[in-house]
């Protein structure tokens, strides 16, 4: 996942390679699209020099509107703070810093008998995917496109976006179920650290918080980087609910925090076989529109 917030005229950018996956599938199309000129430009056309990561194109040709804006304002009522202002202001626009957020269930290896329990709750698909090649100058163009009332990325050929059906596909994310929401704050009388020591059978150290977050470093370490062999099914469910919690706070509902995950995820991991029911699909990409 991606996101990009405004600090000190800069925009910082969150990445997760995983939930990115969606976008990906319809990167050459829009860089097919971006080859051709508008075929009724407005205002001045230049020729922008290539870039190498965009392999279908060798050169893209941008219409530069010199202080215009939507026609209507009613809808896009966020443009006096959006990117393209500058743009068409100043043909520039503020800086971008990425930085790209990966969860480490890559390097554990899916022992063979978490496959069932990651089958069951719908994680599988999200599971096998591995790192992929990420191309920074398309994913800076794509977050400039971006239009979050409308929840689309505005090109000059139309407009385009993220499905749910993609999500469903490409992710293999369960789309239909309860809807995730989590816990504003633990459960009177209680507090996330027994919350956690209930679920997990260890009790977090002061140490292991950030306020209501919980470092995914502690729950890394809860368990061995790979199962015993004579591992019995409590140990096994403990490695599933370790592996998907960090699955969670590195994948697919990453944040600016690095390494951090809200306490309120953990109340998901309690039953196994609940956690399939729930549309994890939705909660996905109502998250990535967010953090867009």
């Amino acid at each position: 996942m991606f996101e990009a917030t405004q600090q000190s005229e800069n925009i910082y950018v969150v990445l997760s390679t995983i939930t990115f996956l969606p976008i990906l599938a319809f990167l050459s199309t829009i860089a097919f699209c971006m080859c051709e000129p508008s075929p009724t430009p407005i205002g001045i056309l230049v020729a922008v020099p290539s870039l190498s990561s965009v392999t279908l194109c060798t050169d893209i040709y941008m219409t530069i509107i010199r202080d215009q804006g939507p026609r209507d304002p009613s809808l896009l009522h966020l443009q006096a703070t959006h990117r393209s202002r500058s743009v068409w202001r100043t043909g520039a626009a503020p800086l971008q810093y990425f930085r790209r957020r990966d969860a480490n269930q890559s390097d554990l290896n899916i022992d063979v008998r978490l496959i069932p329990i990651l089958q069951a709750a719908g994680f599988y698909g999200v599971a096998r995917v591995s790192t992929l090649q990420l191309d920074w100058s398309l994913l800076g163009a794509l977050v400039e496109r971006w239009r979050p009332e409308t929840h689309s990325f505005h090109l000059s050929m139309g407009e385009c976006t993220i499905t749910l059906q993609d999500v469903g596909v490409l992710l293999g994310l369960p789309i239909d179920g309860e809807p995730v929401m989590c816990l504003v704050g633990p459960p009177p009388g209680q507090s996330w650290a027994t919350i956690i020591g209930e679920i997990f059978g260890q009790i977090p150290s002061p140490e292991a918080f950030n306020n209501s977050r919980l470092r995914l470093t502690w729950v890394e370490n809860l368990t061995p980087a790979r199962l015993h062999d004579d591992a019995g099914i409590e140990e096994i469910k403990l490695h599933a609910k370790c592996y998907l919690l960090q699955l969670f706070g590195g994948s697919l509902f990453t944040d600016h925090s690095g390494g951090l995950i809200h306490s309120s995820w953990v109340h998901f991991v309690r039953d196994l076989e609940a956690l399939g029911g729930y549309a994890w699909g939705l909660a996905v990409l109502a998250r990535l529109y967010r953090e867009l």
